[in-house]
């Protein structure tokens, strides 16, 4: 289940989305973040449930520096019932994507 930039972008403000960002605190701070996404660093993601589970309805479309620990994520919240999308390319490819629209 994989999401591309452009797809993941046109679902920014759709109150039916949520970004999962699954990096550190520190990347978090230091590298920047998509708009309004949640911070759940993924090793801290299984210990999370009861702040990920108010958006079991929701789309979530998970994000990380260049989309191997988002896959990861993904899958996890797939088998316990969410609706999760990796973003292809993760972060890197979101703010490459971004400077050339702008």
């Amino acid at each position: 289940n994989n999401i591309t930039v452009e797809k993941a972008y046109k679902r920014l403000s759709d109150a039916n989305v949520i970004f999962l960002d699954v990096r550190t605190r520190k990347e978090f701070i230091r590298d920047g973040r998509i708009k309004n996404s949640v911070l759940i660093p993924l090793g801290k993601l299984k210990d999370s449930h009861n702040k990920i589970e108010k958006h079991i309805n929701k789309e979530i479309i998970v994000y990380c520096r260049s989309g191997r620990r988002s896959e990861i994520a993904t899958r996890y919240l797939n088998e316990y019932g969410f609706k999760a999308f990796s973003l292809v390319g993760g972060f890197l490819a979101w703010e490459k994507t971004l400077s050339q629209l702008n």
